[in-house]
């Protein structure tokens, strides 16, 4: 099923979601309906709580290393570790249509997370694919990608964003 997207500044996308519980799901098909909207909005990725789902899921588009063309529904992401090398790239996000912001994260990140069925997964992500992780994390976390910018250069996007 395809969900609406929440648009910042939305509560539910500014506070931590809680944990999934593999002992007692408590949302039906969140998989299906996160690759769902994800893919009606032709996305890289997308947190649950864009959904107004708030628990730590979340589902990606992998682009790059052993899960290249495969969608993941990855269930209490953990970054395990993150590369000291950094990575520059325009990011856009769901949640702020639009709006592009040209953001700084590690260029290599070191993940684990179980899937839907409670499977324990781990991978290094890199770029395109570790910014992805990583920005999901952040909406999983309460914190979306205007937090990286200042207030001038996100009223600047958004702005270009109006035009």
């Amino acid at each position: 099923m395809i969900h609406k997207i929440l648009k910042w500044p939305d509560p539910i996308l500014l506070k931590p979601c809680q944990q999934w519980d593999f002992n007692n799901p408590p949302v039906k098909n969140i998989s299906q309906d996160l690759l769902d909207t994800m893919d009606s909005q032709m996305a890289l990725g997308l947190a649950a709580n864009q959904i107004g789902i708030s628990y730590r899921v979340m589902a990606m588009n992998v682009q790059n290393g052993v899960y290249a063309g495969k969608q993941l529904v990855l269930v209490n992401p953990d970054i395990n570790k993150l590369s000291e090398e950094l990575w520059e790239h325009r990011e856009g996000c769901l949640s702020f249509p639009k709006v592009d912001l040209t953001i700084t994260r590690p260029k290599y990140v070191y993940a684990r997370w179980r899937n839907i069925d409670g499977a324990e997964h781990s991978t290094v992500f890199s770029e395109l694919d570790a910014k992805c992780f990583l920005h999901e994390v952040d909406h999983l976390d309460g914190k979306v990608f205007k937090d990286y910018v200042s207030d001038l250069k996100f009223m600047m996007a958004v702005k270009k964003a109006k035009k």
